[in-house]
């Protein structure tokens, strides 16, 4: 499994994103949305396939099965630990 983090600066809900995985030692891939168009755009049409507006991070759980992978925006310590703890015990 593999944690992705989309993150812009400045961002608060980033960092404490960032921090929250940081601080128990869970494997992640930062990517800056601010450096790539490109990848803003990707976001964007995430948010509106999903009918929200984009609030960052946007944090995906890629586990290899297209069917079970999962996202969501935004700082939610309940997802975390309910997604990100199992990311790292597997």
């Amino acid at each position: 499994m593999q944690i992705t983090v989309y993150t812009t600066n400045p961002c608060s809900q980033c960092r404490m994103t960032k921090k929250w995985l940081d601080d128990r030692g869970i494997d992640y891939t930062p990517i800056d949305a601010n450096t790539d168009q490109a990848t803003a755009d990707a976001i964007r049409a995430t948010a509106e396939a999903d009918g929200v507006k984009p609030n960052m991070p946007l944090v995906q759980i890629n586990n290899g099965d297209n069917e079970t992978e999962l996202h969501w925006f935004g700082f939610i310590p309940e997802y975390l630990e309910k997604y990100a703890t199992k990311t790292k015990a597997a």
